[in-house]
């Protein structure tokens, strides 16, 4: 990361052509500055624990060194599909860019000395450095909206990491291929995929990776297979195993917020509501009060009282995640749309008509400018703007 790369991907960036292409650019030289930044930090302090400071072994110092080369090689992954960057990776990128509280993981040393090691040089070692940098690149594709590519590097990787009999990146190719099987809405297939992560990863250690799976687990079969009964009991078990691994907020938002949502769709609004607020709470303690990853918190926590009909709760938990988007993201971003919608319909239950057509209209303009008139989106909203203005009186703004 440099002065000439962070202008290349700049230049890429704008070069797009999307209306929010400079806050976007802005958004993620932020982001990428910030990890660098971090990165460099926990380089040093890992180097300095060893060789200055005499507080851990050199044994451990290498595990924290690998595993900051891994988190390395995620960030070069990024950055390189951003130096080629189209409208989608823009989207998706500027919203979920690469963050540096990852790193906070190569500082776990009871985590990393209960890793399997990898090969100790040779061939098998080049093999195995290509075979995780293949990953770091197919995790970037999936990111970046380009699925379908992800998908077919995930399986050539599961593939070779059979091969090589090494169950640590075996576990994170399976992940992989799960996730973009469900992004590209082949439920049966990312279940089957989530499955075989969670027995792998157990084989090798890596709890953390157990437990993100148990969550995806969780949602496909709450969402997706409307098996409620089974979702709830894979939480719980993933809620355990995360209490084994000690204090990770992060990954107590994420298991949070999953049950939340689908207690929501279930309409168990007060078990939602519980849920959702300590997804809010563990998230700003993860990221702080102002990162975009709130905003989504907020949204769920918003959804959540909507269900139990306290509407006025919802209307301040939707503009709130509003605010934390606009400073993030700009007024232009595709997500700050969905804000306006969001907000707009909570406006609508509270009889606030004028605020919901304005709302829906802000956030017309915006899809119009992003994702254009046949998107979903975009037809969804000129419908609900459509209704709010009807009940204002608005008859020809509303067939408009």
């Amino acid at each position: 990361w440099s002065t000439s790369i962070r202008g290349e991907v700049r230049a890429a960036v704008l070069a797009t052509g999307v209306s929010y292409a400079e806050d976007a650019a802005t958004t993620l030289e932020r982001a990428l500055d910030r990890f660098a930044g971090a990165w460099v930090s926990a380089y040093r302090d890992a180097c300095e624990a060893t060789q200055l400071r005499g507080e851990q072994s050199a044994e451990l110092l290498d595990l924290r060194m690998a595993c900051l080369e891994r988190k390395l090689d995620g960030f070069h992954a990024a950055v390189d599909v951003l130096r080629k960057a189209d409208a989608r990776a823009v989207e998706r990128l500027s919203a979920a860019p690469p963050d540096a509280d990852d790193l906070t993981a190569c500082a776990d040393a009871p985590r990393l000395r209960g890793l399997p090691s990898p090969p100790k040089g040779g061939p098998a070692r080049a093999r195995y450095d290509e075979t995780q940098r293949a990953l770091s690149r197919a995790a970037a594709l999936n990111a970046s909206g380009k699925t379908a590519a992800a998908l077919g590097e995930a399986e050539t990787q599961i593939r070779a990491t059979r091969e090589q009999g090494a169950p640590l990146l075996e576990a994170e190719a399976l992940a992989l291929s799960a996730s973009a099987h469900e992004e590209l809405g082949h439920y049966t297939e990312a279940e089957r995929a989530y499955r075989a992560a969670v027995l792998v990863a157990l084989r090798a250690r890596d709890d953390g990776t157990v437990a993100q799976a148990w969550n995806q687990l969780a949602f496909l079969a709450g969402e997706r297979f409307d098996r409620a009964d089974d979702a709830e009991r894979i939480l719980d078990q993933a809620d355990a195993l995360a209490t084994r691994l000690g204090r990770n907020p992060r990954l107590l938002a994420l298991l949070a917020r999953t049950r939340a949502i689908l207690r929501w769709r279930s309409q168990r609004c007060d078990a939602a509501i519980d849920a959702a607020e300590e997804a809010l709470r563990l998230t700003e303690e993860a990221h702080g009060p102002e990162q975009v990853q709130v905003s989504r918190a907020l949204d769920t926590l918003g959804n959540a009282y909507t269900c139990r009909g306290d509407h006025d709760k919802a209307k301040a938990a939707f503009a709130r995640a509003l605010e934390v988007r606009l400073r993030s993201l700009g007024p232009k971003h595709p997500v700050v749309a969905h804000s306006y919608r969001t907000l707009a319909m909570a406006s609508n239950y509270t009889g606030e008509y004028r605020n919901a057509a304005e709302g829906n209209a802000r956030a017309r303009a915006i899809y119009l400018a992003t994702v254009g008139r046949g998107h979903l989106h975009t037809g969804v909203t000129l419908h609900n703007e459509g209704l709010a203005r009807r009940l204002l009186g608005e008859l020809d703004a509303a067939l408009a």
